[in-house]
């Protein structure tokens, strides 16, 4: 960790009521064989709302890059349910430095735009990836493009701990055995 700095506020339990900024550097990550030479974070919440204004990743001229907003729940299990809004960008004219990590790593160029959004407690991803010619060490593909698009309509969240047993929890629940 080259720098790191959070100054803030609220209750932890109150996601809506933090305010306050997370800012950092980090330097030299490695998770699951992709390597990052640089790490860039500065995001900000006030007022019920969070805001990345940058996160991004980089190794070499690769560089991976979120930002957005969304609303802070009262709770944590709210987290999915209230309106969001991140766009996900990639330009990686070399994979194989960000997969050294690999056996073997996965080399070529390739590049990622996309959103991620939550409306009424749907997550709607829509990204978009061209690739090519990208080589996975026992064979290449000259080109690739893919267009996903997916949405999950979240389940309702769980009701807070004061109010477990104070009221049944509906379905979906079995019962099994005699009674």
């Amino acid at each position: 960790m080259k720098r790191l700095e959070v100054n803030g506020g609220g209750q932890i339990a109150r996601q809506n009521s933090w305010n306050g900024t997370i800012k950092g550097e980090f330097k030299d990550l490695e998770a699951g064989g992709v390597v990052f030479d640089s790490a860039n974070i500065d995001v900000g919440a006030a007022n019920g709302h969070a805001t990345v204004k940058k996160l991004e990743l980089k190794r070499g001229e690769n560089t991976i890059s979120l930002e957005g907003t969304a609303d802070l729940p009262n709770r944590t299990e709210e987290f999915g349910r209230v309106p969001a809004d991140f766009k996900l960008r990639a330009n990686v004219p070399e994979l194989g430095s960000l997969t050294a990590g690999m056996s073997p790593p996965i080399t070529g160029p390739a590049e990622v735009n996309g959103q991620i959004k939550v409306r009424d407690a749907t997550v709607q991803v829509d990204l978009a990836a061209v690739a090519g010619p990208v080589d996975v060490g026992s064979g290449t593909v000259q080109h690739a493009g893919v267009k996903l698009r997916a949405s999950k309509k979240m389940p309702p969240p769980l009701p807070d701990e004061k109010d477990v047993g104070a009221k049944p929890i509906p379905p979906p629940y079995r019962r099994t055995g005699t009674t």
